[in-house]
């Protein structure tokens, strides 16, 4: 009875290895963007995005900045530092309430989503007659 037990533990444990190579190919193979969410899953935290947000404490973080800029630079992308006027923003916002209350339900990224629209309208030159499309 040893002999048929030993058997069936080796067969049943090969059996598995198999299915699961089927499973993880068909998963990879088949379905990548599945593939991908496993692998992001199963990553470190400090490999991913949010590990790394420096909004949190941007005076903080100055240094980083920095060096994003001069990356920005080194490959030919133009940056340019600006004040923004905060009377002028809060008084944007009074213009386009819509806005302002839209973005009221996402919490904490409220001010950061009006303030994304604000600069928009500002360095593109918007006016209300203008379509906008945040396809971000």
């Amino acid at each position: 009875m040893g002999f048929i037990l030993d058997i069936k533990n080796r067969l049943t444990g090969y059996l598995a290895k198999l299915i699961k190579a089927e499973v993880q190919k068909a998963i990879y193979d088949e379905l990548p963007i599945l593939a991908q969410l496993i692998d992001f899953h199963n990553s470190p935290e400090k490999d991913r995005q949010h590990y790394y947000d420096h909004t949190k404490n941007p005076l903080g973080n100055l240094e980083y900045y920095e060096s994003l800029k001069d990356r920005l630079l080194g490959i030919g992308v133009p940056v340019e530092a600006v004040d923004i006027d905060i009377p002028d923003f809060e008084k944007w916002l009074i213009s386009f309430p819509e806005i302002k209350s839209h973005y009221t339900k996402c919490g904490d990224v409220c001010i950061e989503k009006c303030l994304e629209h604000f600069l928009s309208f500002i360095f593109l030159k918007m006016t209300k007659n203008d379509i906008f499309i945040d396809i971000a």
